[in-house]
């Protein structure tokens, strides 16, 4: 897990790392046909359908960091 600096606890912590889906920037710009193209595209190309970021929280406390800095594991 990495160790990074936890602004609630005031202190380095070590955190838990998972992954969040991605919100859609353009979400009502896109017609339902060109959504569906994008979908089997991506699946028969390999590529995750799902864009997902990493989203890190202090383990004591729970909150959620808001800048992953570069971890130091434990």
């Amino acid at each position: 897990m990495p160790v990074l600096f936890c602004h609630s606890c005031c202190r380095n912590t070590q955190h838990k790392e998972v992954l969040r889906k991605r919100a859609e920037d353009d979400f009502s710009m896109k017609t339902k046909l060109q959504k569906f193209s994008e979908l089997v595209n991506q699946l028969f190309s390999g590529v995750h359908y799902h864009k997902m970021d990493p989203v890190c929280f202090c383990r004591d406390c729970n909150n959620q960091n808001p800048e992953k800095n570069s971890p130091s594991t434990h």
